[in-house]
């Protein structure tokens, strides 16, 4: 898993969360749900300036 993380953070950025904390997909409330969007992105200057957008369901 440490692997395939430090690759994510090498490789790509987070776009967008989606948070769908709102939304009862389980019935424990416990949990959280969102989904990240990610794009490739190999140059690490642009990786590290890009901007997340944010979207509350």
């Amino acid at each position: 898993a440490n692997k395939f993380r430090q690759h994510l953070l090498d490789s790509s950025c987070v776009s967008q969360i989606v948070d769908l904390s709102k939304i009862s997909v389980f019935l424990d409330p416990k949990v959280r749900n969102i989904i990240l969007l990610l794009r490739i992105e190999t140059n690490a200057m642009t990786r590290n300036e890009s901007e997340v957008k944010a979207l509350f369901l």
